[in-house]
């Protein structure tokens, strides 16, 4: 099934992708969300489309996991923002993906979760001329 605006499904099974981003951590306030983190995200396979998913618990025992990743260093609360990639190769078509916080995200001192930006997405099938990216993963279509 694909979704309705969608031509074909996200990833399709068995080509290789990779997904660049850019992540960042809000700064929090003590008893609430934010602050440092080691910035552990998951990246999920919907098998259907059937946003928006109901919960506040984390989804990555409810659907696929296609990869996990953590940028360099970690984030920290209200620091900059840092470049990401993930590669993966879906074992079945997955006409939606969605981003989520790992079990091994940690959460700042004081802190009752982390909350984390994701921006500049962009997913490319790996070693394609459907588009390149950059030193510093700011990709184009070619």
């Amino acid at each position: 099934m694909t979704c309705p605006y969608l031509m074909r499904p996200m990833a399709i099974a068995g080509t290789q992708y990779t997904l660049s981003l850019s992540m960042a951590a809000a700064l929090g306030t003590p008893g609430g969300y934010g602050g440092d983190t080691n910035g552990e995200t998951v990246l999920l396979c919907i098998p259907a489309c059937s946003f928006p998913i109901s919960g506040v618990d984390r989804k990555d025992d409810d659907y696929p996991v296609l990869a996990s990743g953590s940028p360099t260093g970690g984030l920290v609360g209200n620091g900059p923002w840092k470049q990401f990639s993930m590669t993966f190769t879906p074992g079945s078509n997955c006409p939606a993906i969605m981003l989520g916080a790992a079990i091994t995200q940690t959460i700042a001192a004081n802190m009752y979760g982390s909350y984390v930006f994701y921006d500049a997405l962009n997913l490319q099938e790996t070693g394609t001329a459907n588009g390149e990216c950059d030193a510093s993963n700011e990709c184009i279509p070619i």
